[in-house]
């Protein structure tokens, strides 16, 4: 068997003046292989990023009333419109411009991911669009709470309905309709509301109460823990 080659030291020095030159090399400026013709090399593409939108548009939020009509409210009083027509020129304003930086903030956020985006740069885009996002939803909750603070109870459905589709929640079914809201209040609340919204205390007794409101006349039965049992509207 021939012995095996060594390389003389001349050699040997070359070869490792060699390989720290190519380690040296950028990458970049390295040539790559040739490959046959029939293999062109394939050329580097961006990655897809579509920007996230924000919900719905400056001057209109999915799910949400933007002016009085939009309640569907037929039975409104001259002074609840004046009130709710107040409420909604305090607040839409504020709205759009939450929408609107929410949606700039979630561009900025887009624009940040990229492969060369820092974690905490990343990280500091993603939390300016969390706190633009809960700015707009305590806006919307805080209006349709001031909303519904105007209507009766036999009214209110409306804004819950709206309330719901903003928190994302699924609609109770069946929807609970007025005197049956009312069930498993506490008594002393239920009548605090009711004679908020007119009803007048007519009967009181440990197990029923009874209230009327010009031609309506509205029973509770109370149960022995203290909360509306059943309610009949007469």
């Amino acid at each position: 068997m021939p012995a095996p080659h060594r390389l003389t030291p001349v050699y040997a020095g070359l070869g490792l003046v060699a390989l720290v030159s190519v380690w040296s090399t950028p990458m970049a400026a390295q040539t790559p292989p040739s490959l046959p013709q029939s293999m062109p090399l394939a050329q580097p593409t961006a990655p897809m990023v579509t920007a996230p939108s924000a919900p719905g548009t400056p001057s209109h939020q999915p799910g949400q009333p933007d002016a009085t009509p939009d309640l569907g409210l037929g039975n409104l009083t001259p002074d609840q419109v004046a009130q709710l027509d107040a409420i909604f020129a305090t607040y839409q304003p504020q709205i759009e411009a939450a929408t609107t930086a929410y949606g700039e903030a979630l561009t900025v956020l887009n624009d940040r991911l990229v492969p060369s985006t820092t974690d905490d740069a990343l990280t500091q885009a993603r939390n300016q669009a969390v706190a633009a996002k809960r700015a707009l939803d305590d806006l919307v909750y805080a209006r349709n709470l001031a909303l519904r603070s105007v209507l009766t109870l036999e009214q209110r459905q409306a804004i819950n309905d709206s309330l719901r589709a903003w928190l994302g929640l699924e609609p109770v079914n069946p929807t609970a309709v007025f005197p049956q809201t009312l069930v498993g209040m506490p008594v002393a609340a239920a009548i605090a509301q009711l004679q908020a919204d007119g009803w007048n205390l007519v009967v009181e007794t440990p197990g029923l109460m009874g209230l009327d409101r010009n031609n309506q006349q509205l029973d509770l039965d109370v149960g022995r823990n203290g909360q509306i049992a059943t309610a009949t509207l007469r």
